[in-house]
């Protein structure tokens, strides 16, 4: 994945313009769609995941035109040249985008200067890329472990021939991600601000809420569900409805996709550059203060109840379930226990989850907006200031 190799999203990305050594860019997709066949590839990461679905008549078919796809894949060096302008205008277009630039410094706070988000490859380096050195990580993937999983009407002893007849590798290598960026600790309030050139201010408060437990599960899931439901929620009735402070606001906590990784209490609101820090200092009350009626967390518990009830994971789905499972150290549908404690749980519970847990924590926040409408507003009394040039932001 990303964090083994900068250039592999670099690689997936340039070979979806390549043919093979049996098929031309068209011929290639033409042989998809006459076969009514769709082949997709994503990363993240630690993983790539490569998905043929299609019809089952077509499973053959499409085995063949897959391991067309990586072992025979055909480089084309003026295709890469026409790529890379196309990605280098596209990066520069991003750095226009707040809430990109959002994302960016949440990754600043989060890993620290160098991070995810912008650990990547310069426009230099990305031009002097060989195209040939790419085309081999695309032919290299089937070398290294893997897992197949397959979803559909045929049984198990009739899959292992065709399976196995190109994707096997007696000896596969094991690569296992690099624990590259650490999460930073959040012991202070501090705010980090970035120039953009905007009639409203762009707000988030991040708060660390400790590392994954399927205990914080059910009750992360009722504080989402109250903050962050679109018209009804706390903060959009509080602050727009109720105070005309908000284009928008909300607050969730953001659940990790891997054990060691932590929760994050997320709250935004975006609001005009001279209502800012009424509009900070009412968000903080309502994050500081418990104000949930006992209604409101009823009509949330039966909400969440009721959307486990309704959910089915079907298809490819349950793998994708599966392997989230597992990076979270969980060998059980984490749904069974979310359900039976928010059944289960009490107002009071949930009171005193809010109190130690959301009121009064540690946070660094996040604004996005013109540069003086940002530093006319008395926001030191919240926390440290620290502007953060695009650069810093995005790498490049």
């Amino acid at each position: 994945g990303s964090y083994n190799d900068r250039e592999l999203k670099i690689a997936l990305n340039y070979s979806d313009y390549l043919g093979t050594e049996n098929y031309t860019p068209e011929e290639f997709g033409e042989m998809l769609y006459k076969n009514a066949l769709n082949i997709s590839v994503d990363m993240n990461s630690e993983n790539v995941i490569i998905v043929l679905s299609g019809l089952d008549k077509s499973f053959e078919k499409g085995l063949e035109i897959l391991q067309d796809y990586v072992l025979n894949i055909k480089v084309d060096s003026e295709i890469y040249k026409n790529y890379t302008d196309d990605l280098i205008t596209g990066k520069n277009e991003v750095k226009k985008n707040k809430n990109v630039a959002i994302n960016g410094i949440s990754n600043y706070i989060m890993y620290g200067s160098k991070n995810p988000f912008n650990d990547v490859p310069s426009n230099e380096e990305i031009k002097n890329m060989d195209p040939d050195e790419l085309v081999k990580k695309i032919k290299d993937l089937f070398n290294y472990k893997h897992e197949v999983f397959y979803f559909g009407p045929r049984d198990i002893s009739t899959l292992k021939l065709p399976l196995n007849n190109n994707l096997e590798v007696k000896n596969p290598k094991t690569e296992k991600a690099p624990d590259k960026y650490k999460e930073q600790k959040i012991t202070e309030n501090k705010i980090y601000y970035a120039n953009y050139d905007s009639i409203q201010n762009d707000i988030m408060i991040l708060s660390k809420e400790g590392k994954f437990t399927l205990e914080m599960l059910p009750y992360s899931m009722l504080y989402s569900t109250l903050y962050s439901e679109g018209l009804s929620s706390i903060p959009f009735q509080k602050l727009r409805e109720g105070k005309a402070l908000a284009y928008s606001a909300y607050s969730y906590i953001k659940s990790p996709d891997k054990r060691d990784n932590s929760f994050y209490l997320i709250s935004y609101i975006g609001t005009q550059s001279d209502k800012t820090d009424d509009a900070i200092s009412s968000f903080k009350g309502l994050l500081d203060e418990f104000i949930v009626t006992e209604d409101q967390f009823i009509k949330a518990k039966e909400l969440i109840l009721k959307n486990i009830e309704n959910q089915r994971i079907i298809k490819d789905d349950i793998y994708q379930a599966y392997l989230g499972n597992r990076r979270l150290g969980l060998k059980d549908d984490p749904r069974k226990y979310v359900y039976n404690k928010v059944k289960s749980m009490t107002y009071g519970e949930f009171k005193a989850f809010f109190e130690e847990n959301i009121s009064n924590q540690k946070y660094n926040m996040i604004i996005i907006g013109k540069k003086e409408n940002i530093l006319k507003a008395d926001l030191e009394k919240y926390g440290t200031l620290k502007e953060l040039k695009l650069e810093e932001i995005f790498g490049y």
